[in-house]
């Protein structure tokens, strides 16, 4: 079943001259393999239907919830195109959740009757903003925080990019909440091949950059190494310049300045620069 997916893919790029009998007789078997229940024919599905249909995101309405459920089963390999789906999904149909914030109840006037006009007018407006009445085509946002919750699990593998694909998945959907549970995990990079550090790095230097309180405790993984690669290097020294605070200025410039003796020489003239 796995292997059809494949084949129904190259069928529509090779298959029948007309178009859109083609394009028919592909969203028919597609129906039928994204109904399917085994995770290793769901994620191919996804993807190569998505290459073939890039704007048809309602066809995820059915089966959101599973594809939730079974993202801890994909195979490493279609995890991040999944979750990209997911996030331009729940960018388009979900309302990102917000942070409880008290409200300020307004002071009755008149033995109340100011304070009960008031919330008869505030449940008019309700109605009339409810972005998750039945009559919307937004869906309640407890299917965001439910993928949200799912991908979670994902942050005890150790694969490099399952870790970077779940938090660009926090970073456009979540909230801080979520970014601080990716943020230790993403640490990993140490043990990652070269390639998979600077992808990971990279997103690190953006959380950074977005709020420096997920990284500053652990600024010391960050400092250069002798065996890190031009690209890396690089992207370390802008980490560490976006971690600097009044509490860590001294321990950061001093680990710079020991980088304008660096060999390289263009990092060293990096570093002057990060030191101006």
């Amino acid at each position: 079943r796995k292997t059809s997916v494949f084949a129904v893919l190259k069928y529509s790029q090779f298959g029948h001259r007309d178009v859109e009998t083609t394009s028919e007789a592909c969203v028919e078997m597609f129906k039928i393999l994204l109904a399917d229940k085994s995770p290793l024919v769901l994620a191919p599905a996804i993807i190569a239907f998505f290459q073939m249909f890039p704007d048809e995101h309602q066809m995820l309405h059915v089966i959101f919830r599973r594809v939730c459920r079974q993202l801890v089963y994909f195979e490493s390999q279609y995890v991040l195109p999944v979750i990209q789906i997911l996030i331009q999904y729940s960018l388009k149909f979900l309302k990102k959740p917000e942070p409880e914030v008290e409200e300020v109840k307004p002071e009755t006037v008149e033995n109340g009757k100011q304070g009960e006009d008031d919330e008869e007018e505030s449940s008019e407006e309700d109605k009339k903003t409810d972005f998750f009445a039945k009559t919307s085509s937004v869906v309640d946002n407890k299917d965001l925080r439910f993928l949200l919750d799912c991908a979670h699990d994902l942050l005890y593998q150790n694969e490099g990019s399952i870790l970077v694909a779940v938090a660009m998945l926090y970073y456009y959907c979540g909230s801080e909440d979520h970014l601080r549970r990716v943020a230790k995990p993403l640490l990993s990079f140490k043990g990652q091949p070269q390639e998979i550090s600077y992808c990971m790095l990279k997103v690190i230097e953006s959380l950074s950059r977005k709020d420096p309180e997920l990284f500053r405790l652990y600024m010391k993984f960050f400092f250069v190494c002798a065996t890190d690669i031009a690209s890396i290097r690089s992207i370390k020294l802008s980490i560490l310049v976006n971690l600097t605070s009044k509490t860590n200025a001294t321990t950061i410039i001093k680990e710079i300045k020991s980088y304008i003796r660096y060999p390289s020489h263009e990092f060293a003239a990096e570093s002057i620069k990060a030191l101006g």
